[in-house]
């Protein structure tokens, strides 16, 4: 299951840009998913999802990585495309660091959990 596709529509649906693979950093904020499987994760239908935000400035990158945690905790998701999330739950808070100059990035973690 690509739950950091399903993941990235709801956000997008919700005006927040998200993407799975960055090409570019012209368009901020944004969160970049990515997606952790192990087979002990794939027997039991969970995955875990770094959410990584970019933006301008520590409170600017907070802003829009609270804002995606909040938006997905606790909810389940689902994509005509990729299919049923059960359960987002938010795992970690956001750590903010300098990527170039100005812009900050800040990363979080989400379980997704789905039925096999």
């Amino acid at each position: 299951m690509d739950t950091a596709r399903i993941t990235a529509e709801l956000f997008n649906e919700t005006g927040i840009h998200a993407v799975t693979f960055v090409d570019s950093y012209a368009d901020l904020p944004l969160i970049h998913i990515t997606q952790t499987r192990s087979d002990r994760n794939e027997l039991f239908g969970l995955d875990t999802l770094t959410i990584t935000g970019y933006a301008s400035g520590r409170s600017g990158v907070l802003d829009v990585v609270e804002n995606a945690l909040a938006l997905a905790d606790g909810r389940p998701v689902f994509s005509a495309k990729y299919g049923l999330i059960d359960r987002l739950e938010r795992l970690s808070a956001p750590v903010p660091m300098t990527f170039v100059d100005d812009l900050m990035t800040a990363s979080a973690e989400v379980t997704a959990e789905y039925r096999l």
